[in-house]
């Protein structure tokens, strides 16, 4: 009888009469690979349409598909979270595919133990006629090579298993980096492309890293160049800020390391210390002028003063210690500057007593304020300082 009348005859036992169906009946994936997102499990339900048993051969072809489809094999955490369907199926490839024999029995296990007790014995392999004694020699071997063969080729594949997810973690990476890159965030993306770079299970991917990193180099060469007018205009602070800022963002690249060495040259050239001095004194002169403008004398000669005991050597701002003296002359000007004075420190002090008591620092506050008192007794300051002393259980 062939195997299409059984399969016929069984189909009209089970009221199906007239419907033809293969030895296999597939009942194919309940989630299909090409459509299994993340976060989804992926079944595969392939059951004999006579017996109801599971097709090994239609497991294997259907994990087949799907390792077709992804174009790599399943990770350990796939096998482990898509189901005992979905490692039915990968059992099934394996054994089929011959990547690794059916697990030995225990009886193998017990055989090849005996055989290794006499590898271990013997310091050696038994030779062919040693082998050939007599028959449990013969199984006791048999038993000891199957069980090897099964662990070297479970190795393999495990060994294979890791490597895959190593690579798997590096393009997850590639992507990471991809990201960072495409929002700028050029020491991120720098920082992982120039570990994929080291990163042996990343071979496949150099040629993406390379070209990210060489998007990160034309981005630097970009912002460097971007400084170039500023040192030509003499804005020399403004260059060297910029300078910092290119050598801190694509820190690790030659575009860095110029950036870098053109700051240090701006630093050190005697010709640019010059220049900034001169522009220090010339923006504090303005200021000081200003200030004396406005009526604000305290700071105009703390300016003033400044300029003619630090910037003596710089000549557009000569006038700066004659304006000093003008003002150190004026009884009403500096009465003004030393009331300014005064204010400032009762504010500073009155500020460090609120502060004191703020953080629980009780001790520190009332001597800040007993330094105000002594001071400035007759203030309104120092009459609200003796009353809060008080309150602390103080003498003021």
């Amino acid at each position: 009888m062939t195997v299409s009348r059984v399969t016929r005859r069984a189909a009209r036992r089970r009221g199906g009469a007239g419907v033809r169906v293969g030895v296999w009946g597939l009942a194919l994936l309940a989630l299909s690979a090409a459509g299994a997102t993340r976060g989804q499990v992926v079944r595969f339900a392939v059951v004999d349409a006579v017996t109801g048993a599971t097709s090994q051969k239609a497991l294997a072809e259907q994990m087949r598909a799907w390792i077709a489809k992804k174009g790599r094999l399943p990770t350990e955490k796939e096998l482990k979270e898509n189901g005992a369907d979905f490692r039915r199926a990968w059992n099934a490839y394996r054994k089929l595919k011959g990547n690794v024999p059916a697990k030995p029995s225990g009886d193998d296990y017990r055989w090849a133990s005996r055989m290794r007790d006499w590898v271990r014995a013997h310091d050696r392999e038994p030779t062919q006629s040693e082998r050939n004694k007599n028959s449990d020699m013969r199984r006791a071997w048999n038993a000891y090579q199957k069980v090897l063969r099964y662990e070297r080729q479970a190795k393999e594949l495990k060994d294979t298993h890791r490597r895959i997810e190593r690579e798997e973690a590096a393009k997850r990476d590639l992507q990471k980096a991809l990201a960072a890159l495409k929002q700028k965030q050029y020491g991120s993306a720098l920082r992982q492309l120039t570990a994929l770079k080291k990163n042996a299970n990343a071979k496949a991917l150099q040629e993406d890293v390379k070209a990210a990193l060489d998007e990160i180099d034309a981005a630097a060469k970009a912002e460097l160049e971007k400084v170039t007018p500023l040192v030509a205009e003499r804005k020399y602070r403004e260059a060297m800020e910029a300078y910092g800022k290119v050598a801190s963002a694509f820190a690790g690249t030659p575009t860095a390391k110029a950036a870098t060495d053109a700051r240090t040259k701006l630093q050190l050239d005697p010709a640019v210390i010059r220049e900034l001095r001169r522009q220090r004194a010339t923006a504090l002169f303005a200021s000081a002028n200003a200030a004396y403008a406005k009526g604000a004398y305290l700071d105009a000669l703390t300016f003033y003063e400044e300029l003619a005991t630090k910037f003596t050597d710089v000549p557009e701002v000569a006038g700066a210690s004659t304006k000093l003296a003008a003002m150190r002359a004026d009884k009403a000007i500096m009465a003004g500057v030393t009331a300014a004075r005064r204010e400032r420190e009762i504010a500073r002090l009155t500020a460090e007593a609120n502060s004191f008591a703020a953080n629980g620092l009780i001790d520190r506050c009332v001597a800040t304020l007993r330094e105000l008192v002594a001071k400035y007794p007759d203030t309104p300051e120092a009459a609200a300082a003796r009353l809060r002393i008080k309150r602390f259980g103080e003498e003021p």
